[in-house]
């Protein structure tokens, strides 16, 4: 049983009939536009490099490319971390493909 090798109890939604509640980072998401315009900045090879990780959920990967972005886009960064931190992988696609579209 997995909870005996990783030393946790899962707690189930039905074992008592009330909803557990999940705490999400509650950071504010940047305007589309914003992010859009900084994702068509990007460098090529960083939008690939940002799509192949993503595409092998590769999260160290995704934060090391998103520490690069810092100062030349904050707010692609920080979505991106934000996605990355989610496990949101097909968003992250997505925000790319947007981004980089012609």
């Amino acid at each position: 049983m997995p909870e005996t090798l990783l030393g946790v109890r899962y707690r189930y939604a039905e074992e008592d009939g009330t909803a557990i509640p999940v705490a999400l980072p509650l950071l504010p998401v940047p305007p589309a536009e914003v992010l859009l315009g900084e994702a068509a900045a990007l460098p090529g090879d960083l939008v690939a490099g940002l799509r192949d990780a993503a595409l092998i959920a590769d999260l160290d990967r995704i934060l090391e490319l998103t520490g690069l972005l810092e100062a030349r886009a904050p707010a692609m960064a920080q979505e991106l971390r934000r996605l990355a931190e989610g496990f949101a992988y097909p968003g992250i696609l997505a925000l790319l493909e947007r981004g980089t579209a012609p």
